[in-house]
This record gives structure tokens, C-alpha cells and sequence, in this order.
């Protein structure tokens, strides 16, 4: 899945200075996303979104359980947090991804969050990832749904394709 396709150094040096990155932090139970404060239109104040997986691989967002399918939870964390910097302007192309103290990757911090995944539901996370990010490519066309169904992973499709369709 690839939301930080932006390799652009001089921009993300001047937005990481003015601390005006979005940052995702590794944690032992998921993640913590920062999110900056944006003065321009839309104004929003600068705010942390935890999200927390189980030892069930139920997944909690600043506490709030969340039904979601163990495969599709890393998918729903990102597709929350790409659908959060559109809805703030930001752009979910230019995102750090911090464990420990290094930045990674995209796909080496997806593999970071920790949730126990039989061989069945790893091949469908993959399904839905690769699905997911066709359908934010495709504008969420109806035949996707279709294609959900056909893997196994309408569920988790659905609940992903909530964060984006209708704004």
C-alpha cells in the first residue's frame, strides 16, 4: 500500500521543520499518529489518534473498540489515517513513519503493527490491501465491491471503503 509515494526531500524537509509532518510512531499495541496543528483553512488543532490491537486482534481507537475484522485492521488504520489528512488538508502522500527512532518506509512500518494473523487472513489482508489501494485509484467503482466479495473480505472492504466514500 502506498500512501507516502512523495520523495520529495526539500519538501519534506521544510514541512518536518516547521513541524507540520504527520507522523505515525510504532508502538507495542499499534501505533500513535500526531497529527499538526493547520492554521490555513480547514483550522484544526493539533491532535494524537492511538490505535491499539488486542492479544484478541481487536482493534481500539483512542479507546473505542472498533468492529473490524483481524485481517483488514492494519488497512483500516491506514485507510483512517489517509481519509483524516484529506479531511484536514494534509496530504497522506507525506506521512513519517517512526519505529523506535529511525524513520521507515511505508510497507516496513505496515509490517510493525503487531496483530497475529492466520495464513487464511494474512492472504486476505493482502487481498484487501492490494484491493484497497485499486479502489482509491479507481474511485471506489461498485465493480470493487464485487471484487471484495469474490476474496473473502467484503466486511473489511466496506469498513475501509466508509472512510473515504462520501466525503
Amino acid at each position: 500500500m502506498k500512501l507516502n509515494q512523495v520523495d520529495d526531500t526539500v519538501v519534506r524537509k521544510y514541512i518536518r521543520t516547521h513541524n507540520n509532518i504527520v507522523q505515525i510512531f510504532a508502538s507495542t499495541t499499534g501505533c500513535v499518529v500526531n497529527f499538526p496543528k493547520r492554521v490555513q483553512h480547514p483550522s484544526f488543532d493539533s491532535y494524537a489518534q492511538e490505535y491499539d490491537i488486542n492479544e484478541d486482534g481487536n482493534l481500539f481507537v483512542n479507546g473505542e473498540k472498533i468492529n473490524c475484522p483481524s485481517y483488514a485492521v492494519r488497512t483500516f488504520i491506514f485507510s483512517d489515517v489517509a481519509s483524516t489528512c484529506r479531511a484536514m488538508g494534509y496530504s497522506p502522500t507525506i506521512i513519517e513513519f517512526v519505529v523506535g527512532e529511525e524513520e521507515v518506509d511505508e510497507d516496513e512500518f505496515f509490517c510493525t503493527i503487531p496483530i497475529n494473523l492466520s495464513k487464511e487472513d494474512e492472504d486476505k489482508e493482502m487481498g484487501l490491501r492490494t484491493l484497497f489501494v485499486e479502489a482509491i485509484k479507481g474511485g471506489f467503482d461498485p465493480k470493487f465491491d464485487g471484487d471484495a466479495k469474490k476474496i473473502g473480505v467484503a466486511r473489511g472492504f466496506q469498513l475501509v471503503k466508509s472512510q473515504f466514500v462520501g466525503e
